[in-house]
């Protein structure tokens, strides 16, 4: 399993594996409330669970659909890909430039170590 869970993951999903569910689901609960967190306020919380009826239930799932057609458009616009891309080039430079910093440690590493051994043979 790739994907990083926590011990709180793993508890809930040793609690709801014998009721039928999965890893998939755990990941599709936490990303739904990731993005129930990110669009509905907590005033808007607390007024919708003071009502009567499913009224936070329809919030909370109001606000998920939103988003996903939010992420369908931003995907298909081709956004994502670019941000993708971009990112990418962004990781691969600062790869190469640590590399190189990297390269330039080992030689003066390098260089000290055999001016400490041409030290220690001339005395």
């Amino acid at each position: 399993m790739e994907k990083k869970l926590t011990i709180a993951d793993l508890l809930d999903l040793a609690k709801m594996l014998p009721r039928g569910f999965g890893t998939n689901d755990l990941i599709m609960a936490k990303t739904c409330d990731l993005m129930t967190q990110d669009t509905v306020s907590p005033y808007q919380a607390v007024s919708a669970a003071g009502q009567p009826g499913d009224a936070l239930q329809k919030l909370e799932e109001q606000a998920i659909l939103a988003r996903l057609d939010e992420i369908r458009a931003w995907v298909t616009s081709g956004r994502r890909q670019q941000f993708v891309v971009r990112e990418s080039a962004d990781d691969f430079q600062n790869l190469a430039q640590n590399h190189l910093i990297g390269q330039k440690i080992s030689k003066k590493i390098l260089a000290r170590r055999a001016r400490l051994l041409r030290e220690r043979v001339e005395e």
